[in-house]
């Protein structure tokens, strides 16, 4: 069957002559680029990024996807959306979800990473930082308490 859209053909597995596989598309208008990479993700074995202009354009890719993949493990890493000399702090909401975008990127096996380009032109920090300073809690999950004070008092908090 021949590679269209609707099949789109998938990145070619490393070999030695290729260490890192990709494929690109481009001239895709409307939302079909967004129903491509919806196919994709339903199919492909990996991770898939889509670098977007801007943030609002990241967030209707996201809801796109979301709509025509069905998919849950679509995660955007979001700008900080401050000037680089602004006085104030990025929004709470905006540091949590990058930090948890940042924690799930490293046991995130398949699904879609969205990024605006702005976002990409920023220094991160090192995974051994993200992991260790960051506690994520669910309804319901069990907590050790001992264990839940040392990880905080390493974070920098007080008892």
């Amino acid at each position: 069957m021949p590679k269209t859209y609707l099949n789109p053909l998938y990145p070619p597995k490393k070999s030695a002559y290729n260490q890192s596989p990709q494929t690109s598309w481009g001239q895709l208008r409307g939302c079909a680029q967004d129903l491509l990479i919806a196919n994709t993700a339903r199919e492909y074995k990996g991770l898939i990024v889509l670098v977007t202009p801007d943030s609002h354009s990241a967030y209707t890719a996201e809801a796109n996807i979301k709509f025509f993949s069905g998919l849950e493990n679509i995660h955007i890493f979001p700008d900080w959306e401050t000037l680089p000399y602004d006085v104030f702090s990025p929004h709470e909401d905006l540091i949590s979800e990058r930090l948890k975008t940042l924690y799930t990127l490293n046991s995130l096996k398949q699904g879609v990473l969205i990024v605006p380009v702005s976002t990409l032109m920023l220094q991160l920090p090192p995974v051994d930082y993200i992991r260790a300073n960051t506690l994520i809690v669910k309804v319901g999950d069990t907590l050790d308490i001992a264990e839940l004070r040392i990880q905080l008092n390493e974070a920098g908090y007080r008892h």
